[in-house]
């Protein structure tokens, strides 16, 4: 089961109706299951709430399908994008979101993956237009003209 909403398209594009799914399931669900599963979790003394695989649920909203929509080449350069990614075995992930779930003290984050420890470095060091100017190039966009 995906606990997990995700649209994908510009902001500007999206309808009331294509977004309203994503706070209903990401924050009110989030809330709800939290608030189900704190009791028993507090009466053990122990577990872990972990959600994955988000991307399964991705929904195209607003104009992310169409060619004459202003975001199109960037939306079409994240759809090359993630299609060229490298799908790897999935037991180092599910190694990790096991040491995530079950340690005594988890970090906020847990990067897995070459591209997740680089990338994440490289932000921390650039400052945010040396960044974007690189993601840039990465996806070989263009920012698009307001």
């Amino acid at each position: 089961m995906v606990a997990g909403d995700a649209a994908f398209g510009a902001l500007e594009q999206t309808s009331p109706e294509e977004l309203r799914p994503q706070p209903d399931t990401n924050v009110v669900g989030v809330h709800r299951v939290t608030r189900a599963v704190l009791p028993a979790m507090r009466a053990r003394r122990a577990g872990a709430i972990v959600k994955t695989d988000l991307h399964v649920k991705e929904i195209r909203a607003g104009a992310a399908g169409r060619s004459d929509s202003p975001y199109a080449p960037l939306l079409a350069a994240y759809q090359r994008q993630v299609a060229g990614l490298r799908r790897d075995d999935l037991g180092e992930l599910m190694d990790v979101i096991y040491r995530a779930a079950t340690f005594p003290h988890p970090k906020l984050r847990w990067p897995v993956g070459p591209t997740s420890i680089t990338a994440g470095r490289l932000r921390a060091l650039c400052p945010d237009r040396l960044y974007e100017w690189l993601m840039r190039i990465a996806f070989r966009i263009r920012a698009p003209r307001l």
